[in-house]
């Protein structure tokens, strides 16, 4: 039996399931195919490997309920990476999901901060 270690290193996105706060949602099916052919590109392209866990959550703020989906990666120590390369792949794989999935904004908290990318200043309408 073998231990295996890497650094201690978290990033989550925060990825909203409505697209653009409408009623019309995006299935967690499609994300996961999308997330899937990022994972082969990376591999494919880097040797890049990029492990998720993924759990559906809702969303509360005021007026607003929205289905979301947390997307968790770790530094899994099969395949360790440094804390700016995880971090770097992470959020782009953030900026490419909010467009993909017509998102206004996302969030990608990680270990030692929260990163908030958005297109616009605009807010939920439900949100008062």
């Amino acid at each position: 039996m073998e231990i295996v270690r890497s650094s201690a290193y978290s990033c989550s996105i925060f990825l909203g399931l409505q697209r653009n706060y409408s009623k019309v949602l995006n299935t967690k099916e499609s994300v996961y195919t999308y997330i899937q052919a990022y994972q082969r590109d990376l591999i494919g392209t880097k040797s890049i490997y990029l492990s998720a866990a993924i759990s559906e959550m809702d969303i509360v703020l005021s007026g607003q309920i929205e289905p979301h989906l947390q997307i968790r990666f770790i530094n899994y120590p099969r395949f360790p990476l440094s804390k700016e390369v995880l971090e770097k792949n992470i959020i782009k794989l953030a900026k490419e999901l909010m467009l993909e999935f017509n998102q206004n904004r996302v969030v990608v908290e990680s270990t030692n901060e929260v990163i908030m990318i958005q297109r616009s200043q605009k807010v939920d309408p439900r949100i008062k």
